[in-house]
């Protein structure tokens, strides 16, 4: 009997020794644990599993922190992953032990995450078993590819609410990623009153949101964007610019992002003009003195600067200029070669990396829909990113949507892309984040939905069954096969039509039904547009036309994006075959 090996994401290298051990117990595999440094943890994560704990448990956990960074080194870049560990399963007797080495408390998170899932495996053809009755000697040696796995708040539009937060924060720590940068757009006291200290109900909000983050072991990066008001030569400005960051380090954080995005491309101030030959010089000045004035406090602070030239082909005159005077200890932000970049690939990375004299800390603006992309829906899987991207980037910080509970999907595929992005399958880890937001029971039929608003700065093409179907009966009408055309019709009603009926039930996740409320509308109207085209085939006649054109005027009249252009003129496309 083969086992099947089923984990997300892909752990980097899996040692099968290719021998099942027979269980002599039935039932679920209960634990116990060896001497371990941190038990408690591995006790409270194993009980939130689902597993219980007992003395002389089938299975015992033996963890042992190493400082052995040479273990997980990534044998690719050189990186020191502290977030690496090595687990191995074997029989002991009547029995099993887990052995885990790791270096950091989320080395041993993710260690005892992949023997959940291990424990999780179906047999080959056994695959009903509610616990299989044998075990595999396995041995994984893994660690992200990735060093900076993030998602970032800073669309336009209203911040996530603290619940939603929340419930996003606890499900991609839960998937690997590690970092959270907070930067709202509409958070006053990040942009437009920058000087301004946090206080009152700011001031609480923020510091649960910093203690939810360090709750998921996840690393906060607090940003700020002065640029639209700060005069870069005026040192009082600049004493607020530290004395702000000041604040919010002895809330506990340690990381941070100067912002210069979305503000003038030229000097304002006549004092700026003086003082600095040009704006990179003026960003680079800035950025050096507050990264000293942060490393003087704490040596353990980090810096992040996002430029104001955030994208292009990498040898514009800022961008080089900004990366040849910035401390190289400082990353920088980069789009890729637009503001929503179709692709990244290892080629530009590393054109951009030697540049600026250092790896590419990408701001990637997917899943978010802010501004002209606001009717869009972006609930497709994470494309058109370079397998080996990693080589020339330290790391991926993603933009979410307005719609928490939505860009969850987009969220768990970039996940998975970022812990092990050569083995990374869009399409699989598409399938298996709709199965954890929307639930085992309805993803397939939400699927039909969501396949119609692929469309994105990621994937142009919409609606692909679709436009393949309706090809196919505009050819059969062509040819005078009517009978054809019908065929093929029905069976796209039909299909799309399970969706509808889904949404007419109702979603188990309530949140995300609505939030994608005017979505569904515009699918529901799009839907209909094809049954009164179906209708009409079936029964040419006044009524039916005057159905059918009805059914396109009240599709037509909604811009929300859905079907993107597939289905526009369809109604022109029929009526103007002879179908009788």
């Amino acid at each position: 009997m083969n086992y099947k090996f089923d984990f997300t994401p892909a752990p980097r290298e899996l040692k099968s020794f290719g021998s099942l051990q027979p269980r002599l117990l039935k039932g679920a595999p209960t634990f116990s644990l060896a001497n371990n440094e941190n038990a408690p943890r591995i006790e409270t994560q194993l009980t939130a599993y689902g597993w219980m704990l007992t003395d002389g448990g089938e299975i015992t956990v033996d963890a042992v922190k190493t400082n052995n960074d040479e273990l997980f080194r990534d044998p690719v870049t050189g990186y020191p992953h502290g977030e690496g560990y090595r687990l191995k399963l074997q029989p002991q007797n009547t029995r099993f032990t887990a052995g885990i080495e790791y270096v950091s408390i989320r080395g041993l998170k993710y260690a005892l995450a992949t023997l959940d899932m291990l424990l999780r495996q179906g047999d080959e053809g056994n695959e009903s078993d509610e616990y299989r009755e044998s075990l595999p000697e396995i041995e994984i040696l893994d660690g992200p590819r990735f060093p900076i796995r993030a998602l970032i708040e800073g669309y336009y539009g209203p911040p996530w609410s603290p619940s939603a937060r929340k419930g996003l924060l606890e499900l991609m720590a839960g998937h690997r990623m590690n970092a959270y940068f907070y930067g709202p757009k509409d958070d006053v006291f990040h942009r437009e009153r920058w000087r301004d200290p946090y206080e009152g109900k700011s001031l609480e909000d923020l510091k649960a949101l910093i203690s939810l983050t360090a709750e998921n072991d996840m690393d906060f990066w607090y940003n700020i964007g002065p640029g639209l008001s700060m005069a870069y030569s005026n040192n009082e400005d600049f004493k607020m610019l530290v004395a702000k960051l000041n604040q919010v380090r002895k809330l506990g954080v340690t990381r941070f992002g100067l912002l210069y995005d979305d503000i003038p491309e030229k000097l304002q101030h006549e004092g700026d003009k003086a003082a600095y030959p040009d704006l990179p010089h003026a960003h680079a000045d800035i950025a050096n003195r507050l990264f000293r004035s942060l490393k003087e406090i704490d040596p353990l602070n980090q810096l992040a600067v996002c430029p104001t030239q955030y994208y292009g082909n990498g040898d514009e005159a800022y961008i080089t200029s900004l990366g040849s005077l910035l401390d190289p200890r400082i990353e920088m932000f980069w789009t890729g070669p637009e503001i929503c970049s179709r692709q990244l690939t290892l080629a530009d990375a590393g054109f951009l990396s030697r540049r600026i004299n250092r790896p590419v800390l990408y701001w990637d603006n997917y899943p978010v829909n802010d501004l002209e992309m606001s009717r869009e829906l972006h609930i497709g899987p994470y494309l058109g990113r370079d397998p080996h991207l990693y080589r020339s980037a330290i790391g991926i910080v993603s933009n979410g949507m307005e719609l928490p509970e939505s860009s969850k999907i987009g969220f768990l595929t970039i996940a998975d892309y970022l812990w092990n992005p050569e083995v990374y399958d869009a399409e699989l880890s598409w399938n298996r984040a709709l199965q954890t937001v929307i639930g085992a029971d309805q993803w397939k039929e939400f699927r039909i939905f969501a396949d119609n608003n692929r469309y994105s700065c990621l994937y142009t093409t919409d609606s692909p069954d679709l436009r393949t179907s309706l090809e196919s009966i505009g050819f059969l009408l062509f040819q005078g096969d009517k009978t054809g055309a019908l065929s093929v019709l029905s069976d796209v009603t039909s299909r799309l039509n399970r969706a509808v009926n889904l949404f007419d039930r109702g979603l188990q996740n309530c949140t995300l039904q609505d939030e994608i409320g005017r979505w569904i509308e515009n699918y529901r109207k799009g839907v209909q547009l094809l049954n009164a085209a179906l209708e009409y085939l079936k029964e040419p006649g006044d009524a039916g036309k005057i159905a059918l054109e009805q059914a396109q005027n009240d599709y037509s009249a909604d811009n929300t994006y859905v079907f993107a252009d597939v289905l526009n003129g369809l109604s022109h496309e029929i009526l103007g075959r002879d179908v009788n």
